[in-house]
């Protein structure tokens, strides 16, 4: 279930329905999120900064690494810069969000499921879609509060003993001191 379905109790009769009975396996969260914070440079080199990043992480990452952005645009901008880069990987970069047609949502989603080495998203990604096992969720600038920071980070090594891994790419001063303020409060 999701862990955003509180309380338990009224998730789980709600599941099973009115006088039946349910036991409730609660695994509890082993460790928290392991989160990183790191600059980038801004203006025109910041895009190519942004991939020299993240192609470290997906070169080291086992599944897929996961990136929220803040706009559609630059979800679009970090796929597309990312397949150019490595041709060979045009059909392991999925790029999601809201303005994608019903038809190519589909598609999208059915080839998903475990198979893409990056996930580019905007927000879209937050309504809990599944895109199989991840090992690094990437906001690239600060989401804007905790709760969506614990969210987005919960979606990597999701299950009993997984490791949270987050890492906040920012691309200013303010943005920096945002997330440095938001992980501490995590």
């Amino acid at each position: 279930m999701s862990a955003t379905a509180l309380p338990l109790e009224h998730a789980a009769r709600w599941l099973v329905g009115p006088g039946r009975r349910c036991a409730i396996a609660h695994s509890g969260e082993s460790s928290p999120p392991c989160l990183k914070v790191e600059p980038l440079p801004e203006g025109e080199a910041f895009l190519k900064a942004l991939v020299d990043r993240l192609v470290m992480e997906i070169l080291s990452a086992r599944k897929t690494v996961l990136v929220f952005t803040n706009t559609r645009a630059l979800a679009e901008r970090l796929g597309w810069a990312v397949r150019r880069r490595f041709a060979e990987w045009d059909k392991l970069v999925g790029v999601h969000h809201s303005a994608l047609s019903a038809g190519r949502r589909r598609t999208w989603r059915s080839a998903s499921k475990g198979q893409l080495r990056l996930v580019v998203s905007s927000t879209s990604l937050e309504l809990g879609i599944d895109i199989g096992p991840i090992d690094l969720v990437v906001l690239v600038h600060p989401p804007g509060d905790v709760i969506r920071l614990l969210q987005r980070v919960g979606r990597a090594g999701h299950g009993p003993g997984g490791l949270r891994q987050g890492l906040v790419l920012t691309s200013s001063a303010a943005e920096l001191l945002e997330a440095a303020v938001t992980t501490a409060s995590g």
